[in-house]
Formats: C-alpha cells, structure tokens, sequence
C-alpha cells in the first residue's frame, strides 16, 4: 500500500516534505491557479525540481469556486480542470507515467441522468480530457452535503454515492475503465454521515467502502471533529483515543472489501511546512498495518 503525502504546489513545502523523507505526494492546487501569472512551464519545471514522486493532483480548491463535474458549465471552471489535466499531462509525459487528476462530484445522479443535456456536458467534459491528455487518469470524489462560498451556506449532492454511480455509468457507455475512478474522502463520508444522523437517516461508512469498491482509485484518509463542519473539525488527524478506533475500522474496511489504492493522508495542520498532524496519523496507520 502506498502512502501519499499532501502538498501545495509551491518550493518551500516542497523542500520539507523532501527533508522528512515524504517523496510520494498528491499536490493540491489553489487560488493562484485560475490566474496566468505563473506559466504551465514554471509549474512543472518546479514539480521535476523537486525531485518528489508526484502521481496526484488535485483541482484547486477555492470557497465558492471548487470544480465540480456538474459546474463544467461554467466556463471558469471548465478551463480551470482542463489546464489542470494538461499540467499533469505534461508532467506524466515528462515522467512516462499516468496522472491522477482528482475533481468533485456535487452532482445528484438519479436525477440528473434524467437531464440529457447536463449529462451530455459533463460526459463531454471528461471525454475531451481523457482523448486529448493521454497520460492522465480522473477520480471523482464524494463531497460534503452542505458547503460555504463567499454568501453563505447551500445545499449539493455528490455526498453519497453519486460519484460510483456516474463513474459506472460512463465507463459502461464509453469504456476508459483504466482511466476513471472515484476517491473515497473518509472526512467527507463522516460528516455526511454525522450530517445524516440529525435527519434520522442511517448510513454507515461501511456503506462507502462498499459503493466505491469496483472503481475506486483513491482514498483521501482524514478524521472529523464535532459534525465536520468548521476549520477545527474537518481533516482531523487521527491521533488517539476515539481516533485510533476510527482508524482502525476504516483500515477493517479497507481490507474487508479487497481495497489496493493508495492513501492519502489529507489532514489539517498548524503549520504545513512542520505536519505533525500527517506524521502522528502515519505513525498510527502503520502500526495498524503491522
């Protein structure tokens, strides 16, 4: 099993993720990266210098601006996950090797395979993607039921198994079965499952790793505090106590449904260039894989 480290896309996390010794990385990508001011070329000339083992990278992640399957409507964020496959193309064709681009789910499969045309824009989306950036996979993941941008709060789908659904879906009508898959985030599933709990209804992470288990390409291994919601509560490492029984049942699930992927430790810290919560939850994991 293959432990991968997060990272934002800039030199000084970079040379302390090298001096820990962290060499496989899934890059997270910001703001900075709808604007121009930076070229491709610089972008990739700073992954290769690195010297890292980069196989991941993750569409930016901005408050009200995430990319989302179904928002490829919107021309900002269109371009935005096609010049991010194309980054991570042109470092797997530096490399000879596959990239996984990693986008939001968000979309309510039931309903909206009902919508010819939406559906038809989001297959589309990904098609082009995948014919054109032949050395790049994508993995969809599941997101949180309730989400902020800039005007408050509102309400998305993607937070159950939307994202298994529509990936078994396209692979059946277009194949690509290598090149498109779906991430397991465990924060994410928590909080929807706590989130759920207030409504009376029951899900179970088992449930997770049960939908995810023909496609899935990834895990994002994180804990929650509270419901999830909140700095403090989201991307919680898992450092002891009730933490560790987390752990240790999303490790049973893991094994329990034949699970291979690699996992990424997405946890919050202080400080990211000292992550102390990542090393406390590797340390814990791999105790646990003994």
């Amino acid at each position: 099993m293959k432990i991968l480290m997060k990272s934002a896309l800039k030199d000084k996390e970079f040379s302390a993720r090298k001096a820990l010794d962290e060499n496989n990385i899934e890059v997270q990508l910001f703001e900075g990266f709808y604007g121009e001011e930076i070229s491709l070329d610089e972008y990739l000339d700073t992954i290769i210098n690195s010297g890292l083992n980069i196989s991941v990278i993750h569409t930016p992640l901005v408050e009200g601006e995430a990319v989302e399957i179904d928002r490829f409507y919107e021309k900002r964020i269109k371009n935005v996950f096609y010049k991010t496959c194309e980054l991570s193309n042109m470092l797997g064709t530096k490399l000879k090797k596959n990239i996984l681009v990693i986008v939001h789910c968000s979309m309510s499969f039931k309903e909206d395979i009902k919508n010819p045309n939406k559906i038809k824009l989001i297959d589309d989306t990904l098609l082009y993607a995948l014919n054109k950036y032949s050395n790049i996979s994508i993995a969809i993941e599941n997101v949180t039921p309730i989400v902020t941008n800039r005007t408050g709060f509102y309400g998305r789908g993607g937070f159950l198994n939307d994202s298994c659904l529509y990936v078994s879906y396209f692979i059946n009508k277009y194949g690509f079965k290598d090149r498109i898959g779906t991430v397991l985030d465990t924060c994410h599933a928590l909080t929807t499952i706590k989130l759920l709990q207030y409504c009376k209804i029951d899900v179970t992470l088992e449930q997770y790793f049960d939908w995810n288990k023909q496609n899935v390409k990834l895990i994002h291994l994180a804990n929650i505090g509270d419901n999830g919601y909140g700095k403090d509560n989201h991307g919680i490492g898992f450092i002891e106590g009730d933490d560790l029984v987390v752990l240790n049942d999303i490790m049973k699930l893991y094994f329990k449904y034949n699970y291979s992927c690699p996992i990424t430790i997405e946890v919050i810290e202080k400080e990211y260039i000292n992550p102390l919560n990542y090393l406390k939850t590797k340390e814990n994991l791999l105790e646990i894989l003994e």
